[in-house]
């Protein structure tokens, strides 16, 4: 649980954080709300479209803890922290005293694991812990497609695994931590999603959370499912199948191709993306990234603060490009890219007042520091992303003209006004 110290630098960081997401500057004033900690690379199952099978050499290990500990003194106000990796966490030794170093920084725990070492001792410790999110990514409602798929698991035993942490969580009367079944979405199983919301509600799931498959290397293209009529047939029985059991059945949108340079409609106006903004990667042996399209591995992030490191050149550079319109081959397509406006960095100011006014936890110094920055912003945007269309208010110069000038007219002037702001 976390303390009323934590719960108070986390409310602060989460208006800061919201305050960044006008994608105003390139520097970060806020910590990221999201950390994602590679623990394990190490893996006992050989998924097909996993990209650690063609990682040359493959990097099967573990973070070390004592360099997390470290790392991990910067976290206090961020929100959560993802324990994953190309690999299977719960194979960590060491993974439970990670989840206690995140807990005491005031950090939510998920974490993902294929399930093959969801014994009952890993289970029982995983409800203990207070972990408050777990993922078994499943892949196939059915043994034969879950061999193909994910080998060599062993789907029953997998299966009896997950049973039996949901019944320990119902003999703990604990709701967490919450188990959500994680499934790529390919032309491999496309058929099988309704059947994986039956498979999650026999497991004891909460949810089930589809994604579509990110073809790492070309030759994967092929297993992609782009919008079509019958993915729209397959999601849609999904999520009908999900409200009739009352489970959550979300889609996680990605870039399908990250190597394709596709064209990008937008290109030219200021845009901004929340991984670049609010997550911060921390790989097994002391990198980071800006995301999980681009490739590039920045060293340090065990020996150079993390706000430094978040504020460097290389990063805000990349932010800048953004800002500015210009866009690596990577964004172009990505789901995560968002396009900027006056209204939209307008709406998320007002929506930053109104929660700096009912944030109960801050002193009226952190309020006004927030209030502060709000106006630093307002008078930045201007130059970043133009001014909000305001209508004209119905005064008498308006009244007059709609009584003595004809409607296209008045449409012509109007347009002519708007351009000219």
């Amino acid at each position: 649980m976390r303390s009323a110290d934590h719960d108070a630098k986390r409310q602060f960081n989460e208006i800061l954080s919201l305050i960044d997401s006008t994608y105003l500057l390139p520097q970060l004033r806020a910590k990221p709300k999201y950390v994602w900690v590679a623990v394990s690379t190490a893996c006992d199952l050989r998924c097909g479209f996993c990209p650690r099978q063609y990682i040359e050499p493959v990097d099967s290990g573990f973070m070390d803890l004592e360099r997390f500990r470290a790392a991990a003194e910067q976290f206090d106000g961020m929100r959560k922290a993802a324990l994953f990796g190309l690999g299977d966490p719960l194979l960590s030794k060491s993974f439970f005293e990670f989840v206690a170093i995140c807990h005491a920084r005031g950090l939510e725990v998920a974490t993902t694991s294929n399930g093959t070492n969801l014994t009952e001792d890993v289970a029982r410790r995983l409800i203990e812990s207070g972990v408050e999110e777990l993922g078994v990514s499943m892949d196939a409602a059915t043994p034969e497609l879950f061999r193909r798929l994910r080998a060599p698991g062993d789907f029953a035993a997998i299966c009896r695994n997950v049973e039996r942490f949901s019944e320990l969580k119902r003999q703990a009367g604990s709701a967490t931590p919450c188990l959500v079944i994680p499934c790529t979405i390919s032309s491999e199983n496309l058929h099988e999603l309704p059947d994986m919301v039956n498979l999650a509600h026999r497991l004891g799931a909460t949810g089930v959370s589809l994604s579509d498959l990110a073809a790492m290397r070309e030759d994967f293209a092929r297993y992609c499912v782009p919008d079509s009529p019958e993915l729209s047939r397959r999601l849609d029985e999904a999520f009908q199948r999900g409200k009739e059991l009352g489970l959550v059945v979300g889609r996680f949108r990605q870039k399908m191709n990250p190597w394709v340079d596709a064209a990008a409609e937008t290109e030219g106006r200021p845009h901004g993306c929340p991984t670049l903004w609010e997550h911060f990667h921390l790989e097994r042996r002391g990198e980071t990234k800006y995301c999980c399209y681009i490739g590039d591995a920045i060293p340090g992030a065990f020996d150079r603060p993390m706000m430094d490191l978040l504020n460097s050149d290389c990063f805000v550079r990349l932010r800048e490009s953004l800002i500015r319109g210009r866009l690596r081959k990577e964004c172009r397509g990505c789901t995560n890219l968002t396009v900027n406006s006056p209204e939209r960095v307008e709406a998320i100011l007002r929506e930053a007042e109104k929660r700096i006014d009912g944030a109960a936890l801050l002193g009226e110094t952190e309020r006004e520091q927030l209030r502060q920055t709000v106006r630093a912003c307002r008078e930045v945007a201007p130059r970043v992303v133009g001014r909000p269309y305001a209508p004209p208010r119905d005064g008498l110069l308006r009244r007059l003209a709609r009584r003595t000038l004809p409607a296209p007219l008045r449409r012509a002037l109007r347009s002519v006004f708007q351009d000219a702001r």
